[in-house]
Parts: structure tokens; sequence; C-alpha cells
């Protein structure tokens, strides 16, 4: 199982543009998928990308109480995680979980990671 403790993600409204007929990703998503990835590189093990389904859970700490939509920050931080090497490709998340979490300014993503095999056994264990 790996943890993270990341930044709090730009919406999805503010991760991607629109121009020229096409969808690309912010400057400041671009600047959030670098931090992310450089996250990954020092907090998982010799780069190991899964390459097997894998459960992920979320604990969004916002950094104010506006209202936002939990869904918005899913994409993105699953984007970022995917850009930054956690895995091989987002498709291998087979089972997720997101939620809030309390307020905190500047605001986190708290997120855990375990290949979907292991978190079951543990689900069963309970």
């Amino acid at each position: 199982m790996l943890e993270l403790d990341l930044p709090y993600p730009p919406s999805a409204n503010h991760y991607y543009r629109r121009g020229r007929g096409r969808t690309h990703i912010s400057q400041r998503g671009r600047e959030y998928r670098r931090t992310v990835a450089e996250l990954v590189a020092v907090t998982v093990p010799a780069r190991m990308a899964h390459a097997e389904p894998v459960a992920v859970e979320m604990e969004l700490r916002p950094p104010d109480r506006r209202r936002r939509d939990l869904d918005n920050a899913w994409k993105v931080l699953l984007d970022a995680l995917t850009a930054g090497g956690m895995w091989t490709d987002d498709h291998l998340v087979h089972d997720q979980r997101a939620r809030w979490g309390p307020v905190e300014a500047p605001g986190r993503a708290l997120v855990r990671v375990e290949e979907l095999e292991a978190h079951h056994r543990r689900q069963q264990c309970g």
C-alpha cells in the first residue's frame, strides 16, 4: 500500500482549457502535474508503476468552505497521478473512493493506492 500527501488539485474547470478546436491542459494544470510527478518519484519505490488493477482512496481537505464538486478534483488527481507514473494507465483503477475531509488551508489530497487483490483481502478481514 502506498500513501501520498499531495497538494489540493485545481478544479477541472481550471485544469483543462479549450482553444483552436481542441482541449489542452492549462499552465496551472501542468504545474500541478509536475508537482505530483515529483512527489510520486520520491514516494513510489523505484518508480514502480502499477500494471495490475488498483484500489484508490482519496480524502480531499479543501482550503476553504466554498462549494466544490468532488468528481472534478477526482478526475484531475487521477490524471496527474497517471502522468506522474503511479500506474501505467488510469483504466487500472478498478475500485475508487473519494470523500471530503476537514477544511485545511492551503488544502491537501490524501491518497492511498493499493493493489486490488490486497485491498479485497484486507476488506474481507475487516
